[in-house]
């Protein structure tokens, strides 16, 4: 799953999950988003 950032830093989770390596970002069209570690992207599913 994707989430803008701003969401992720609402919620106060962004530092904490960066930290554990379960998020990854990038950026589109001048907005970072947040990606999960999980597998719900994978083409696989």
């Amino acid at each position: 799953m994707q989430y803008p950032a701003q969401l992720l830093d609402t919620l106060g989770a962004l530092g904490t999950l960066t930290e554990r390596g379960e998020v990854t970002f990038d950026w589109r069209d001048g907005v970072r988003y947040y990606r999960t570690a999980d597998q719900s992207d994978s083409p696989d599913r």
